[in-house]
């Protein structure tokens, strides 16, 4: 685990946060679903003037927290170029940002509830 994220996903992290504090009635996974969500154009092809793609997201996921993005490696072995495995690795992008989001979210509610 590194000790920072990405500059664009610490942003979603926050976005996060700030959706919790302001629902605290909704679960974790209910804000990181919908974050994830909103989010989703991460799970693109290419989605910064052609300098990241979701092969990238991924690799950040993993950089910071090896246990998310874990399910590129069941699939990896089968993804080549064609539209459909495009699909594939958008859809795990997009789970792994989710349990990315959730888990993050919840170790800092959890230390701003000890901190107060």
């Amino acid at each position: 685990m590194t000790s920072e994220l990405p500059d664009y996903l610490e942003e979603v992290i926050e976005k996060a946060v700030e959706m919790y504090n302001e629902s605290p009635d909704r679960s974790f996974a209910e804000v990181a679903c919908e974050i994830a969500y909103e989010n989703k154009h991460l799970a693109e092809p290419s989605w910064i003037n052609d300098d990241k793609d979701n092969l990238d997201v991924l690799k950040d996921i993993r950089d910071y927290d090896s246990i998310c993005a874990d399910e590129l490696d069941t699939y990896k072995d089968y993804i080549s170029s064609s539209d459909k495995d495009e699909s594939l690795v958008g859809a795990i992008v997009v789970r792994s940002l989710e349990e990315l989001i959730h888990t993050e979210l919840q170790e800092r509610i959890e230390q701003e509830t000890l901190n107060a």
